[in-house]
């Protein structure tokens, strides 16, 4: 019967507990309402405004929950005591309102809403809503009651998280005007296929609810993980953090859309170099991507001031031109994949149903050993598919954790990438490679391999080796 009160009778109820005068029955009465309805539940949050209750009272469900069990509920409530300002309430009282908080949690959590994190002080006050406030559910994640989430294997956990965030790439972003959320879910996407080894186990990401539908863009090649969360947020308005298990993205305390002043671009290349030791400011290379970087984040350039580098950007958009920078920058920077090639004509026995795919060192071996491939016939090292030029035809990008080796085939479609448009196949780089014809004849075409003397099809084993590290400035 007591959870069959209409609204106006329960806020009566809560506006009298949680005015201090509510006698024991009644808030044994309130209690009941709260266990056993979501809805009252919630209105009670709202109407009590506990934020710092909200923000704690989810870490201390456990502890709450089992010293709740330990009340009999047999005992006899004492009596209400006089004092000024309202009745006695006994401890039980207390646990049910941290309880019925706990369940207003737990309902949303169980409803698919990402809570947003909470910063202390004025800002939270700010940039914080009431829990009511009704949210678009996040679906693209996977919600767990457990805050704790599961380790991740092969001793990645020994590292920290922002590390191994900025170490694993995704091979390519085209994202154009998404919502932060649905933004930050399409990255989490692509680092889920991309992790085969499992080893960033249960990521999650928190992102403020005044920004989930701050609209973004970004259009990128090979970029870590890390970097694109940092630049759709800054693009938001927003800084990211992370600790030992999650990424929080964090509202900054400005206006937003952000105001945009007049800026030189070449200041992001400021103290830069190029891998040859050249200033960045004087490397055509540098100057062409930051110059592309520019416009794909909506930067206007100005060609009549400063030799056309001069620019109105705002704040969020200078600091995303920088972290695409330091992106491009840290690409350079990668050790090339280098291979020894092992040669053999298509129609030998054994080689007439070759594919291209990556083999086994035990099968590299197998096949060494059948005398059907001369060699090695040469030595080469991957060129880096974000700077490729017409005459090359291996090219290797960041993927995951590791190097994708990408050998362009004409004629011959496997996969299609966003960097070119000619068709690829794309295997990992840090494996033994089984070229078929197709592939071998670009290498060919590239100059990389000699013809075949006997103008017969040919097939190609790459064998990994160790490359030289480039020359850091």
């Amino acid at each position: 019967m007591h959870s069959t009160l209409d609204s106006e009778a329960f806020e009566a109820l809560a506006l009298e507990w949680l005015g201090g005068g509510c006698s024991a029955e009644r808030a044994e009465q309130l209690w009941q309402i709260l266990a056993g309805n979501p809805d009252r539940a919630t209105q009670f949050a709202e109407l009590a405004r506990f934020e710092s209750l909200l923000a704690d009272a989810l870490a201390l469900k456990t502890r709450v929950v089992s010293h709740a069990s330990t009340v009999e509920s047999s005992r006899p409530l004492p009596k209400a005591a006089a004092a000024p300002g309202g009745a006695w309430k006994p401890i039980a009282f207390g646990l049910a309102a941290a309880l019925a908080v706990v369940s207003v949690l737990w309902w949303q959590l169980e409803a698919g809403v990402e809570l947003a994190p909470r910063r202390q002080g004025l800002q939270a006050s700010r940039n914080s809503e009431p829990a009511h406030v009704p949210v678009r559910p996040v679906t693209h994640r996977q919600m767990a009651p457990d805050p704790v989430p599961k380790p991740a294997s092969d001793g990645a956990a020994a590292e920290p998280l922002n590390q191994r965030l900025d170490a694993f790439y995704l091979t390519s972003v085209e994202l154009h005007r998404q919502p932060l959320d649905r933004a930050i879910g399409l990255l989490q996407g692509q680092l889920r296929l991309l992790d085969q080894r499992g080893r960033m186990g249960d990521l999650r990401v928190i992102i403020p609810r005044n920004a989930a539908g701050r609209m973004v863009s970004l259009t990128s090649g090979p970029i870590s993980f890390l970097k694109a969360v940092q630049v759709l947020a800054a693009l938001a308005g927003c800084d990211v953090e992370t600790d030992e298990h999650r990424v929080s993205v964090v509202l900054r305390e400005e206006i937003y859309p952000q105001p945009a002043s007049q800026s030189s671009l070449l200041e992001v290349l400021a103290g830069r170099f190029s891998t040859d030791g050249r200033p960045a400011e004087q490397d055509e290379v540098a100057l062409a991507a930051l110059r592309e970087d520019a416009q794909r984040l909506g930067i206007a350039v100005n060609p009549e001031e400063s030799e056309g580098w001069n620019a109105r950007l705002s704040p969020g958009q200078r600091a995303a031109l920088l972290l695409l920078t330091q992106s491009r920058q840290a690409l350079a920077l990668m050790p090339a994949p280098a291979y020894q090639l092992y040669v053999a004509e298509e129609a030998a026995p054994g080689g007439e149903a070759a594919a291209d795919q990556n083999l086994g060192e035990y099968e590299a071996k197998q096949l060494l050993n059948s005398g059907i491939f001369s060699g090695p016939v040469a030595r080469f090292t991957a060129a880096p598919m974000v700077s490729r030029t017409e005459a090359s035809r291996i090219l290797y990008r960041p993927a995951g954790e590791g190097l994708q080796l990408v050998v362009e085939v004409v004629g011959s479609p496997t996969v299609a990438t966003a960097q070119s448009a000619v068709p690829t196949v794309a295997l990992n780089a840090d494996q033994p490679v089984l070229l078929g014809s197709s592939a071998t004849a670009s290498l060919v075409e590239s100059g990389v391999l000699a013809p075949n003397p006997t103008g017969a099809r040919q097939i190609v084993l790459l064998v990994p080796v160790q490359p030289a590290p480039p020359n850091e400035p």
